[in-house]
């Protein structure tokens, strides 16, 4: 899959936490100076499912056959779904390089 690597995954590990409150899934960027605040990411629940996985070091790979088993799609539909993710959290600069 494009757009997500293992060394992406490890880093985005170290930088961000999924966590949840007032009912809601949030991506925390933990390095974050303070100064300019930078506002927690509200998440659905594909993505914290993802984030998630994320977080336990998975791989794309990994994350699209869970994501197929979870929610009862194909693996290439999950896939699809994931590459779309990633791509946001990129444009979002939440993807490290």
């Amino acid at each position: 899959m494009n757009g997500m690597n293992g060394g992406q995954t490890k880093c985005f590990r170290e930088k961000f936490r999924l966590r949840r409150a007032a009912g809601m899934c949030w991506l925390l960027d933990i390095e974050q100076p303070g100064i300019p605040y930078e506002r927690p990411v509200a998440l659905n629940r594909t993505g914290a499912f993802i984030c998630e996985m994320m977080e336990n070091g998975a791989g794309a790979a990994e994350i699209a056959e869970a994501m197929s088993e979870a929610y009862g799609i194909t693996v290439p539909e999950a896939r699809d779904d994931l590459e779309q993710f990633v791509r946001q959290l990129d444009i979002c600069d939440f993807l490290p390089e």
